[in-house]
């Protein structure tokens, strides 16, 4: 069977600021927040904020034992995953 080629994405909701195009309006905010010091989302745990709810999300796991931070930083010992 053959398939049919995708129907390209139409982004017809561009950032003020940049030009940057996005398919929806939800991506379009979620984008603008790269271009301001909001940080909207914020940990239930710590009361930490972040920029999106993917990194939320990420340091939430953190709390939970679910990410492992196997390199230490030789300057000021902190681990990190990456």
């Amino acid at each position: 069977t053959t398939k049919k080629p995708s129907k390209p994405v139409k982004k017809n909701h561009a950032c003020e600021m940049c030009g940057k195009a996005f398919r929806d309006v939800y991506h379009l905010n979620q984008h603008k927040l790269s271009h301001s010091d909001e940080k909207p989302f914020e940990c239930p745990i710590c009361n930490q904020h972040f920029k999106g709810k993917d990194r939320m999300a990420y340091h939430v796991r953190s709390h939970k034992g679910g990410i492992t931070k196997p390199y230490t930083c030789g300057v000021c010992g902190k681990g990190f995953s990456r």
